[in-house]
């Protein structure tokens, strides 16, 4: 009975540790797709009339620079939302660090509703993507899809904005 026991604790941890591993394949997948995607996109806007986009720029002590993508004051219902920044259109292959996502890892999910916000129930005011730079970085492009009330109808855009270091705001220490 004890072999039993065994053998059955021994395949109950190794069809956990499968399922995580082809969770975070999928994961993996779905993150070079958007990211591929930002490298083919052709059309790239620098605001949206769904929600607000801004770029902040702040310089740390440390001489380097972090940006924050901030996007709020949605104007339309937004679910399920997903996003991913490709820095200076690097190709995935040459990409030595991962890029900032929103949505694409893990279990949380990220909605947005006009007037509306419950951390608890993942309706959020506004989301943030944010990465940091040496100071050489030029642009970032990024996309950022959700789906409607009935989660069947997918939206897509992609949007470029310039890194402007003349503008940057003072950090705090690192």
């Amino acid at each position: 009975m004890k072999k039993l026991t065994a053998l059955f604790l021994s395949l109950l941890l190794l069809t956990g540790c499968a399922k995580k591993d082809n969770e975070q394949t999928a994961a993996m997948t779905a993150y070079e797709g958007y990211y591929q995607s930002v490298l083919d996109a052709t059309h790239f806007s620098e605001s949206s009339p769904y929600f607000d986009i801004d770029l902040d720029l702040v310089k740390m002590n440390s001489g380097t620079y972090h940006y924050y993508v901030v996007i709020d004051q949605p104007r339309i219902a937004m679910y399920n939302i997903k996003a991913l920044v490709v820095e200076d259109s690097v190709p995935f292959e040459e990409a030595v660090k991962m890029m900032p996502t929103l949505g694409i890892f893990g279990s949380d999910v990220y909605h947005m509703i006009p007037y509306q916000s419950n951390k608890d129930a993942n309706y959020y005011k506004g989301i943030v993507l944010s990465g940091e730079s040496d100071g050489t970085l030029q642009s970032i492009r990024f996309v950022i899809e959700w789906t409607d009330r009935n989660r069947s109808v997918y939206n897509r855009q992609y949007f470029e904005l310039p890194l402007d270091y003349t503008r940057a705001g003072a950090g705090e220490a690192e």
